[in-house]
C-alpha cells in the first residue's frame, strides 16, 4: 500500500449511481508516477475520489478522444468498484493555436471557441458513448484565479517578472519539479540544448511562461486581460493548475490526476 503523499499524481469525480458493490472487491491498482511504484486502494480507504483527466482544447477533433475515452473508462471502472467519483475536465479556450486561428480568420477567440464548437466536443463524446463530466470549466472564466496563483508564486520566489513584462516560472528554484514526469537523462539534455538556443529576456533558460505580455494579435482577438504586470494572457501551464485548485482544492491526496495517457 502506498503512502498517502504518493497519490498526488492522479484525480477523480461522479455521484454514486450504480448498485452497491461488495466491499470485498479487489483493490484498484495504479502506477503512481509521483511515488514510482504500483499502489492499491480499497474503497474503504476513501469513499470519494476526484478525477481530473486531461481536458480538451476547443475546437476538439476525433483524434483527441483517445485520452478522453481512457478517462471515461477509468471513471466507469471506479464506479463499478463502488467509488463515488466526481470528474472535472477543463476546456481550453485560449492558447497560442486558438489565437493564431482567430487572427487568421479575423475573429475573436470567443467566436472561434464559441457554443457551436463546444457543442461539437459533446457531440463527438456522445458518438463515442463517453459519459459526461460533472464540471467543464473554461479557462477564460478563471482568469482572476490564474492571476492570484501567479502572485502567490512570485511571493514564494519561484516566479519572476521579466523585462518583456511576462512572468516566468523558474524551474531551478523549485527542486521538486519533474518528479511526476521523471524525465530521462537524455531528454533532459535535449531540453537543455533547446534552452541554450533560446534568446529571451528570461533570467534563466530553465523556465517557462506563466503569464504572457499581450501582443497586438492578442488584443485584436480578445485574448488579453488586465493584470498587476500589465495587459496579458495566461500561459497554458498555468490554466489547468488554477482551475484544479479552485474546483478540487489544494489537497491533492484526495484526487487522481490522469494526464494524456
Amino acid at each position: 500500500m502506498c503512502d498517502r503523499a504518493n497519490a498526488r499524481s492522479l484525480a477523480f469525480t461522479e455521484p454514486f449511481a450504480l448498485a452497491r458493490v461488495d466491499a470485498r472487491v479487489s483493490p484498484v491498482q495504479y502506477d503512481d508516477t509521483f511515488g514510482g511504484a504500483v499502489c492499491a486502494r480499497r474503497r474503504r480507504d476513501r469513499a470519494h475520489l476526484q478525477l481530473r483527466p486531461d481536458g480538451a482544447t476547443i475546437p476538439a477533433h476525433l483524434g483527441n478522444f483517445r485520452t478522453f475515452l481512457f478517462g471515461d473508462l477509468l471513471r466507469r471502472t471506479l464506479r463499478l468498484r463502488g467509488w463515488k467519483v466526481r470528474q472535472v475536465m477543463n476546456l481550453t479556450d485560449v492558447d497560442d493555436k486558438i489565437i493564431r486561428r482567430a487572427h487568421e480568420q479575423g475573429k475573436t477567440i470567443r467566436e472561434v471557441t464559441g457554443a457551436d464548437h463546444a457543442r461539437s466536443f459533446t457531440t463527438i463524446a456522445s458518438i463515442c458513448a463517453s459519459s459526461t463530466a460533472e464540471v467543464y470549466p473554461k479557462a477564460t472564466d478563471y482568469i482572476p484565479q490564474m492571476i492570484a496563483l501567479v502572485e502567490r508564486l512570485i511571493e514564494r520566489d519561484v516566479a519572476y517578472l521579466a523585462d518583456d513584462k511576462s512572468v516566468y516560472f523558474a524551474i531551478d528554484r523549485f527542486p521538486g519539479y519533474g518528479r511526476l514526469s521523471r524525465p530521462r537523462h537524455a531528454r533532459g539534455q535535449d531540453r537543455a540544448r533547446a534552452w541554450r538556443r533560446t534568446t529571451t529576456p528570461r533570467r534563466t533558460r530553465r523556465t517557462f511562461a506563466l503569464w504572457k505580455a499581450a501582443k497586438p494579435e492578442d488584443e485584436a482577438s480578445g485574448a488579453a486581460w488586465d493584470s498587476p504586470w500589465g495587459r496579458g494572457r495566461p500561459g497554458w501551464h498555468l490554466e489547468c493548475s488554477a482551475m484544479a485548485i479552485d474546483l478540487l482544492g489544494r489537497d491533492a491526496r484526495h484526487s487522481l490526476r490522469a494526464g494524456s495517457i
